[in-house]
């Protein structure tokens, strides 16, 4: 039997990279490199920090090939394959796997970019979303029919998040990675005519609109306020993430988007398609 990788061209469609350490502090002034994010090891592991604030693990984000299971995770980037955090690496491991091309999502922004706000000073903020999109295009250079950037996008500005979708179109990118639920940053909605300069942004660059699952923020992902376990308020949170997407649909849908901006292409990333059409029949009430 031929296999369907023989006969087809294979694209991963929503893949993600790990960035590396020196991906901001390489990238900002002198005067912000201990405010933007960074590596430090303590306690035997990995983290990144901003300031004196935690704000993650790259062991979290690539699990790949790790025998264990969250909270277990790779304790450093000497646990963490190579491919998840290196071009040319990458490049090897698509040949190996017979993919043609990836779709590039981010980690310590967040699936929407809503986590750079942690950052707090917004001239930070900002020099952290232009280094993270300048280091994509680097690094996708490697081969960009390949490797395949999306531009994360500062919503919380609309005339900075114009220019920088401007911006990284020029440089390459392919796509728009838009915070599916700005509501949860004290931002109208995705169907209120606030967010149409983005839009039309995107229809003027020729970029999709890509709503990550989880993009609106992770919710409870990591605080088990239920006292049910870890694993299974992991398990709880992930699955009801779908719920996000379906509010995503439904503010592009019922607030005119669609019909205002007929040209641009929306996608619904890691989405699933099950409940696609049990929530059609409910926007038909």
């Amino acid at each position: 039997m031929t296999d369907l990788f023989d006969r087809f061209a294979v694209i991963d469609v929503d893949t993600h990279l790990t960035e590396p350490p020196d991906l901001w502090t390489s990238r900002v002034p002198a005067a912000m490199q201990d405010r933007v994010p960074r590596i430090v090891h303590q306690g035997g592991r990995d983290l990144w920090v901003a300031g004196d604030q935690f704000i993650g693990a790259p062991g979290a984000y690539s699990m790949a090939g790790y025998d264990g299971v969250i909270p277990d995770m790779p304790k450093d980037f000497s646990e963490i394959p190579p491919p998840a955090y290196d071009a040319d690496a990458r490049l090897a491991f698509l040949d190996t796997e017979g993919i043609q091309a990836q779709v590039l999502y981010p980690n310590v922004g967040g699936f929407g970019n809503g986590f750079f706000l942690r950052l707090g000073d917004r001239a930070v903020v900002a020099a952290s979303v232009r280094a993270y999109n300048d280091f994509l295009t680097e690094w996708c250079s490697a081969d960009p029919d390949r490797l395949l950037p999306v531009v994360a996008t500062p919503f919380w500005d609309i005339e900075f998040a114009v220019a920088e979708i401007e911006r990284a179109a020029a440089m390459g990118h392919r796509a728009v990675n838009m915070c599916s639920q700005p509501q949860n940053y004290d931002e109208p909605p995705l169907g209120s005519a606030h967010w149409d300069p983005i839009w039309a942004a995107a229809r003027d660059t020729g970029l999709s609109v890509s709503f990550h699952i989880g993009g609106g923020g992770l919710g409870n992902l990591m605080d088990d306020v239920g006292g049910i376990g870890m694993q299974a308020n992991l398990g709880k949170e992930s699955a009801m993430m779908i719920l996000d997407n379906m509010r995503c649909l439904s503010d592009l849908f019922f607030g005119g988007v669609c019909h205002r901006f007929p040209e641009v292409r929306f996608v619904s990333v890691e989405s699933g398609v099950g409940w696609l059409p049990g929530v059609l029949e409910a926007f038909d009430w």
